[in-house]
């Protein structure tokens, strides 16, 4: 067996991944470095509602050194889509699924899927002020006793993700993608020359975003500006303007002093979560979703592919592109993935893209989400590869290694398989 092999092999055995024919489906998510868990959490379904067949994709990048809300979020909000979609369809579509009457309602569908997701993160908040409705009230011996009893309630609260998702419907042909936060969600297509597009259907939610960064000045007086930019971080803590959970963000500054501040994980895991008197006007952040709709009957026939990836994929993108001779540093990841999945011209350019060839196909088990991330990571770069998988056994931090890698994630979605 060669070094690239082995590397490939031990590359293969990092990532925990599925493949599901049936659907077009192929997902991988990893995160090597020793003693670290990965927070990503991700989901693939099919539903059959009135005789259609739904896929429902989505991926939850946990943060504040957590997987909590990503969890959570991942196990229990494409219940409440799926729920939300039937009762669409039963009341506002009058249980017509023809794809007619699907793209006269897909404005309205869009907003349905907006609200679910701003509801299910208002409930978050909700359940932490049923439970605790005047924090200053409590003593702390009441305060650590709530957090005993309610733990589960106030982390997923406490603790945040980000969210990115499509919802396809197969037989209409019609997507609806929604983000929150910095994941990504796009879409690929086979053009006329063979050649792979990529259109990028998420919103950055981030400071360094010029509507995100205007639209959190404005809602907030001008004597917060400074504090509440900082370093292109709400508060100087969170880089990212939404976000599921992250209700120390969210609710008045009583709530950390009298309560998330007695979890004894709180600052442990979170020494720059926000300090109490930087909480002046809040909420901060927002749940609200990017919502897009693409009708993919005109590009069923070139070969559309879904693709949504945790912020672990820029960042590898972005760490090797800045390395390469007249590349640009803004490189869009996304765009990169759509060349690996291209043709043997697409191939190349991803290749100069990130600094090393990129080879399709290498696996035996045909996990093509695990070779796209083999290939981001190192491609046909033995040591590349084998720089990532080191870390799996790393455990001197006095000397953390080179590469950092954040928790990844990827998920492709063949439409037209």
């Amino acid at each position: 067996m060669s070094r690239l092999q082995e590397a490939r092999e031990a590359f293969s055995r990092l990532c925990v991944s599925s493949r599901d024919d049936a659907i077009g489906v192929h997902t991988a998510t990893l995160q090597p470095l020793a003693g670290y868990s990965n927070n990503d959490r991700h989901t693939a379904q099919s539903w059959t509602i009135h005789g259609q067949r739904w896929i429902f994709l989505a991926i939850c990048d946990g943060h504040t050194g957590s997987h909590v809300t990503a969890e959570y979020t991942v196990n229990t909000l494409p219940d409440k889509i799926k729920a939300a979609l039937e009762r669409f369809i039963e009341k506002d579509m009058q249980r017509a699924t023809d794809r007619e009457t699907l793209l006269s309602n897909a404005e309205a569908l869009s907003s349905t899927l907006g609200q679910v997701v701003e509801r299910f993160d208002e409930k978050l908040g909700s359940e932490v002020k049923q439970i605790c409705p005047k924090p200053k009230k409590l003593s702390e011996e009441e305060s650590k006793a709530l957090m005993r009893v309610h733990f589960d309630v106030i982390e997923r609260a406490f603790c945040g993700c980000t969210l990115v998702a499509a919802l396809v419907n197969v037989e209409s042909r019609c997507l609806w993608t929604l983000n929150v936060g910095d994941s990504t969600v796009g879409l690929s297509c086979e053009t006329e020359n063979g050649r792979r597009d990529w259109l990028r259907l998420s919103e950055s939610h981030k400071l360094t975003n010029p509507q995100e960064y205007f639209r959190v000045v404005m809602e907030h007086p001008s004597d917060e500006r400074v504090q509440l930019t900082d370093d292109d971080r709400i508060l100087g803590w969170l880089d990212m303007t939404r976000s599921i959970g992250d209700y120390s963000m969210k609710l008045k500054k009583a709530y950390i002093t009298h309560l998330f501040d007695y979890n004894p994980d709180t600052r442990e895991r979170n020494p720059k979560a926000p300090k109490a008197e930087l909480v002046k006007t809040p909420p901060y952040l927002t749940a609200k979703p990017s919502v897009r709709f693409v009708d993919l009957g005109p590009l069923w026939a070139a070969k559309p592919t879904v693709i949504l990836f945790s912020d672990g994929v820029d960042d590898i993108v972005r760490e090797y592109a800045c390395y390469v001779p007249k590349v640009e540093r803004k490189v869009d990841a996304g765009s990169v993935v759509a060349k690996i999945l291209g043709n043997d011209a697409d191939r190349v350019e991803a290749g100069e893209l990130l600094g090393h060839q990129v080879e399709p196909l290498w696996s035996e088990e045909g996990k093509l989400a695990v070779e796209v991330l083999e290939n981001l990571f190192g491609g046909t770069d033995a040591e590349r590869i084998e720089q990532v998988n080191q870390q799996a056994v790393w455990t001197d931090w006095d000397n953390p290694p080179d590469l950092y890698v954040d928790d990844t994630t990827l998920i492709l979605c063949t439409l037209s398989h």
